[in-house]
């Protein structure tokens, strides 16, 4: 693979299909990134991040589901206090 040209692998009628990435009529900043060790590294690192921001994300709504119980059930203890309250008063 390589930034500049894509789906070189395709041919139509013994033309390989070429999508010019990074070029213009006057400058080239295509490079052959993929195709060196340097470039497995980066696809490993990107694939590596990805990974890690799906977990993290997982974690962050496993968070925010327990936290939302805790208040929930604090909430609930409260209620039952006043509650308790209420008729411990009512009773005297």
């Amino acid at each position: 693979l390589a930034f500049g040209n894509i789906f070189t692998f395709l041919k139509i009628g013994g033309d390989p299909i070429e999508l010019p990435i990074l070029k213009g009529p006057s400058w080239d900043f295509s490079i052959s990134l993929f195709s060196s060790p340097a470039g497995g590294f980066i696809v490993f690192g990107v694939i590596m991040a990805i990974i890690a921001a799906i977990e993290n994300h997982k974690k962050d709504i496993a968070k925010a589901k327990a936290m939302e119980e805790k208040k929930k059930q604090a909430a609930l203890k409260a209620q039952q206090a006043a509650q308790a309250k209420a008729a411990a008063g009512g009773e005297q």
